[in-house]
């Protein structure tokens, strides 16, 4: 696809035909169609997401829980984020055993104490 927008040195010096302002109109009104097609999906999306949560539902439609067990809501998320579980993994094998131990042992204190 050709991009609707060209930039000012890729634009032709010579003046458009009716049918070559026809196409060009056309891919415009395209590429604005489809933006505002993203546009509406994403705010529909938003809706939806905060209706959920008002309602108390997780993503899946399962209840929300506010006195479960943070074991489960960890679960929840590593099963939803793989790449960032295995991103996670990585780092804690790049650092090694000496800092990650060393990392938790000043986190794990701040972390303890919110719940």
């Amino acid at each position: 696809m050709t991009d609707p927008f060209p930039e000012p040195a890729e634009a032709d010096p010579r003046p458009m035909t009716p049918e070559e302002r026809a196409a060009r109109k056309a891919e415009v009104v395209d590429a604005i169609q489809r933006q505002r097609t993203r546009w509406i999906v994403r705010r529909n999306e938003a809706l939806v997401a905060q209706r959920m949560q008002e309602q108390g539902l997780a993503e899946d439609g399962t209840p929300l829980d506010p006195d479960a067990f943070p074991r489960s809501h960890i679960m929840r998320v590593l099963t939803r984020q793989p790449l960032a579980v295995a991103g996670a993994v990585g780092l804690l094998i790049f650092l090694g055993p000496r800092r990650v131990l060393r990392a938790a042992s000043w986190l794990l204190p701040l972390v303890l104490r919110r719940f």
